[in-house]
């Protein structure tokens, strides 16, 4: 969940991103969402999770893969394809 502070929260997916830095694809589509997109650079957001689990990457090596999703629901899977592509 991502907080714009005055406008509430919005549930959005982690996208990719680092130990340090998480990477969001936004689509601004509400007021929530319009507020996230008009943050500079630096602004602060709030964040809740992530929850779940992870990809099990390691039990997958040598097997086919088949990845399908639609439209912003790529967004999600955009971290596991990246891992898949590396390895």
């Amino acid at each position: 969940m991502l907080y714009a502070f005055g406008a509430g929260e919005v549930p959005i997916s982690v996208s990719g991103g680092t130990s340090r830095r998480l990477l969001h694809t936004i689509r601004e589509v509400g007021p929530v969402t319009r507020a996230l997109g008009a943050l500079a650079p630096g602004s602060l957001v709030g964040l809740r999770g992530p929850f779940g689990t992870a990809w099990p990457l390691r039990e997958a090596r040598g097997r086919d893969l088949v990845i399908a999703a639609g439209g912003i629901g790529l967004a999600p899977l955009r971290a596991l394809i990246d891992a898949v592509c590396r390895e």
